[in-house]
């Protein structure tokens, strides 16, 4: 089982897909911390991308998928970061109505152009 230490670091990644491929819900519920930490240190853009690619593939409570919304918001209204596209295509696994209304009420007030 990996630890929330381990998760934070470079190194840890090598052995922890392993754990985390065996669907254990004690470790989807680490992993699910993990874009809510949202660590920086080098290529933690790389391991967040690869998280909510494993997050995608694998079953979520409800409150899971609450607090996944919650930081895809976050990460949307903040600056784009490299792992935006991941959470861009973790989004249907974890989208309701209120969450796809807050994200067209983002775009609508957003001063960013964007190509039709």
């Amino acid at each position: 089982m990996p630890t929330t230490t381990g998760l934070h670091s470079q190194e840890a990644w090598r052995g922890n897909f392993e754990c985390l491929n065996s669907g254990n819900p004690e470790a989807i519920e680490l992993v699910v911390r993990y874009p809510e930490a949202n660590p920086w240190y080098f290529r933690s853009g790389y391991h967040k991308a690869e998280i909510l690619k494993f997050l995608k593939r694998h079953p979520l409570t409800e409150d899971q998928c609450a607090r996944l919304r919650k930081v895809i918001l976050d990460r949307v209204r903040g600056t784009p970061v490299r792992e935006m596209r991941a959470y861009g295509r973790v989004t249907p696994r974890v989208t309701d109505e209120q969450f796809e209304a807050e994200l067209f009420a983002i775009n609508e007030n957003s001063n960013r152009q964007s190509v039709p």
